[in-house]
């Protein structure tokens, strides 16, 4: 049923939605917003249905009006208007952790004043808004900032870096979305002492250091960072490799804090103060502000404050002895959210928690009957018989329907779909609760009494060494997850509308038709890619160094160099899994300078790769070390190429080898693989990193070429 609550965040959203990519002026929507809810109170005493309509037109420009001011912030004070080529000094208060990689610092910092050191101006000015700082030397390591520190710093205030790339993850977009306009680059920074930060924020901040440090004593190696990780969301103790396979197995959810995380906290704590004898009221006012505070000392992200919301109306409701309608409940927890950041409706997170939540609340039920498992007295009356118990029955219907309805946002955003995330779930989802009962133990008893939190870990350490081993067991299927192409949006709104259609009439047949027809998608675009015929070269934009991809007439997939490591992981791996290529025939890389090779590392770690070619043999340089350690390791033939080579691809496509001559003694660059790629009469010449003197000498000695 369509209640009110449900018309009116339905509205809302279409308003940020219009807001988001109809460009008008804030003054527009300010005074149609004030002129039309006059007008429906005007009416509200001739004609109640007339007044409805204007209210909800109000509705609709609200949504209009808060997306623009998060857009295009108004204030002439804000961060985003001092953006400069030159040095200029920040001072503010860092208002999140700090996250130290390498020499690298990053955090963010609540901007106060503003310095125009380029103009040696020693006036300041007030400024407001949130800039995303990094800081990178040599004794970064030696610093020691944590959150609510207020800091001067001097450097850079630039927008963030956009690369023009195909399907590129838009850097820039995300962080507006979050609220941050800016980023600063530091080159000095130094401690003024404590800023002025909310009392329950740093009890909060201060309360999850405790949790980490506590952890850190009772728990070490992977066993330690997976905890931490589905406990508090922290992600950075888990390995690379480790994150890759939770989301090949579809189980990457238990380690973002979700409404699974929220829902088990919530009966971790609902049930201990039952089984002190409690009654169900004084349970339900003890746990809600525990469940507020674990929300935010998670991050407070939108699937736990969608959860956080939802469990608080399910205990008001125990307080007031009254049934809670979910839908309404999903409804208020979505406008609580995008009234606070209406931007937030583009946040994936966002998106995959509400939809996986109310595919739950109208798949569970349609599923627990397809298992047999239904209300007693139909089963009495041989309406249904159960199949599998309930405790079985339940989670699986849970699993089932969650992944049936992320699945096409899973692969629009990333390109993965787990074909084993059913099964894996059964495994690992169900000794979640106790893992989370035991880290929260052991995490409170470490802060007060060592040795008895070391007893409580040592029983979670058998649970998370399972769940450890039950991730690489399912991770290392050969099909565990597949890469598939972007869905288009006309499909997915299709999917989503055939969803639904279990509460109809034959109902369960659309369903199984659209299971079957997403199947055939999946496959057909994997090993059915549309044959083009022609050729087709992408230069990628990768700043200083190359990385071009080939896609000839007969379906080869060529790629030479990958630029830096950071484009390996933001550039190539989301256009080729968006291209839907699980496999590429050759990786070229043309020498061994981190801003050729570096983003080829995370290419072949992740892709079938069928042949390497290379101009150098490994040197002693950490990348090309890696590179080699991977080539072995996943077995790929290789060759290595010089001056007079030919490789013949087809009968119209081949690449001629201009450089290095054999057994050169040149540096890196003029040692670089110089190729010319042959299409018919489609000539192109790679000349790679290699000087004036090399140019010169190949302009002689292939003149005629």
């Amino acid at each position: 049923m369509v209640t009110p609550l449900i018309t009116v965040a339905v509205i809302y959203i279409l308003g940020i939605v219009f807001a988001a990519y109809c460009f008008f002026a804030l003054e527009f929507f300010l005074v149609a917003l004030v002129f039309l809810f006059f007008i429906a109170l005007i009416c509200f005493r001739r004609s109640i249905h007339i007044s409805k309509f204007f209210l909800f037109l109000s509705v609709f420009l609200l949504g209009c009006v808060l997306c623009n001011l998060h857009l295009r912030p108004p204030s002439p004070g804000h961060i985003k208007n001092f953006i400069s080529p030159w040095v200029t000094g920040l001072t503010g208060t860092i208002v999140e952790e700090p996250q130290l990689k390498g020499n690298r610092l990053s955090f963010l910092l609540k901007c106060e004043r503003w310095t125009p050191d380029f103009c040696n101006d020693t006036d300041s000015y007030p400024v407001r808004g949130l800039v995303r700082v990094n800081y990178s030397q040599d004794e970064v390591a030696d610093l020691d900032f944590s959150y609510g520190d207020r800091v001067s710093l001097f450097g850079r205030l630039q927008e963030p870096r956009v690369l023009h790339n195909p399907i590129l993850f838009d850097y820039k977009t995300y962080l507006r979305n979050k609220g941050i306009f800016a980023v600063f680059h530091c080159a000095e920074i130094e401690k003024l002492g404590r800023g002025s930060v909310n009392v329950l924020s740093r009890l909060v901040f201060r309360l999850r250091r405790s949790f980490k440090e506590s952890i850190d004593r009772t728990l070490s190696g992977e066993e330690a960072g997976l905890l931490k990780g589905v406990m508090l969301g922290d992600k950075k103790d888990i390995s690379a490799d480790l994150r890759n396979m939770f989301i090949s197995t579809g189980l990457a959810h238990t380690l973002a804090v979700s409404g699974l995380h929220v829902g088990l906290v919530v009966s971790i704590f609902y049930f201990f103060l039952r089984f002190l004898k409690l009654s169900k009221r004084i349970c339900a006012i003890f746990n809600i502000p525990a469940v507020i505070t674990y929300c935010l000392i998670t991050g407070a992200n939108p699937p736990a404050v969608r959860a956080t919301i939802l469990s608080v109306i399910v205990l008001s409701a125990i307080l007031i002895e009254r049934e809670p309608d979910l839908l309404n409940s999903l409804a208020l927890a979505g406008l609580i959210i995008l009234l606070i950041n209406p931007l937030s409706l583009f946040d994936a997170s966002f998106q995959l928690s509400f939809v996986a939540t109310l595919g739950i609340i109208y798949l569970v039920p349609f599923f627990e009957k397809w298992f047999g498992y239904a209300r007693h007295t139909e089963i009495a009356e041989g309406k249904f018989s159960p199949v599998l118990p309930r405790w079985i029955a339940t989670p699986l219907s849970v699993s089932i329907a969650a992944q049936i309805c992320i699945m096409p946002l899973i692969a629009y955003y990333f390109n993965k779909v787990s074909l084993i995330a059913f099964i894996a779930n059964l495994f690992i989802v169900p000794i979640l609760g106790v893992v989370l009962a035991l880290g929260f133990t052991s995490a409170i008893l470490g802060m007060v009494c060592f040795s008895l939190a070391r007893y409580v870990a040592m029983a979670n350490f058998a649970l998370l060494w399972y769940f450890i081993q039950t991730i690489k067991f399912f991770g290392l299927f050969p099909f565990a997850s597949l890469i598939v192409a972007t869905p288009s949006p006309i499909f997915i709104a299709g999917y989503y509308l055939a969803m639904f259609t279990p509460q109809f009439k034959y109902g369960k047949w659309v369903l199984f038709s659209l299971l079957v027809a997403s199947a055939i998608f999946i496959w057909s675009k994997i090993f059915l890619a549309p044959v083009e015929n022609r050729l087709k070269v992408i230069f990628f934009d990768v700043g200083q160094g190359q990385s071009v991809f080939i896609r000839l007439p007969s379906r080869r997939i060529i790629l030479i160099d990958g630029g830096n490591p950071y484009i390996g992981e933001s550039v190539l791996l989301p256009f080729l899994r968006e291209q839907g290529i699980w496999k590429v025939d050759a990786v070229v890389s043309t020498h061994s300078h981190a801003d050729h090779l570096g983003g080829l590392i995370s290419v072949i770690d992740d892709f079938k790769i069928r042949r390497v070619l290379m101009g150098e043999a490994e040197d002693s340089s950490p990348l090309s070390t890696s590179f080699w350690q991977l080539v072995r390791k996943n077995k790929i033939p290789y060759d290595m190429l010089n001056s007079g080579d030919e490789i013949r691809i087809g009968e119209r496509e081949k690449i001629q080898v201009f450089n290095p001559p054999l057994n050169s003694s040149l540096n890196k660059d003029d040692n670089s693989l110089v190729l010319k790629l042959i299409y018919g009469k489609f000539e192109m010449l790679l000349p790679s990193d290699i000087t004036s003197k090399i140019q010169n000498g190949l302009i002689m000695e292939f003149a005629g070429i």
